[in-house]
């Protein structure tokens, strides 16, 4: 049984809202998601099982266990210990990546968190149209306000482009 704190609970809210969405409202029928850090993963992954017609994602693990590995046992923000190690919280999403297109993906080359070699594995495996965009001395969080007005300013562009209308 998943929960609202494990990864596929979380996952299953996310289907929720976009199943809610589409039964509920008169909205332009083209789905775009953004999610950074464990929110790119859970929207990475609700990808690859329903219709998402834009993608943008920001310093996104594609497995736990790389994950946690990488932090040397340092949990990740937002998470408790024991979720963070627990079963309920392991995912990998590594071979489903193929099933993913219309991505935009920035991370950060000095990301501690996550490590970028994540962003790499995930251009070199989603579909196509796909945008990776690596900033230069950035982290986490997209600290630098450069970083944050270039992610403002492709992200616009990248939603715009591929959600218009007819």
């Amino acid at each position: 049984m998943a929960d609202a704190a494990d990864f596929n609970g979380r996952c299953r809210d996310l289907q929720c809202a976009i199943d809610f969405l589409r039964n509920n409202y008169d909205l332009n029928p083209k789905i775009g998601l953004f999610g950074s850090s464990l929110g790119g993963a859970v929207c990475l992954s609700v990808a690859t099982e329903t219709i998402i017609h834009a993608l943008i994602t920001v310093a996104a693990p594609l497995s736990s266990k790389s994950l946690i590995d990488s932090a040397q046992g340092v949990v990740p923000a937002g998470l408790s210990p024991d979720l963070a190690l627990s079963p309920r919280f392991r995912f990998d999403l590594s071979d489903s990546l193929s099933a993913i297109g219309h991505l935009l993906i920035f991370h950060g080359e000095n990301d501690l968190v996550v490590p970028v070699s994540h962003a790499r594995k995930l251009f070199e495996k989603a579909g196509h149209p796909k945008k990776l965009v690596i900033q230069e001395n950035g982290d986490h969080v997209m600290s630098l306000p450069h970083h944050q007005k270039s992610f403002m300013q492709e992200s616009l562009l990248w939603f715009s482009t591929i959600l218009k209308t007819e």
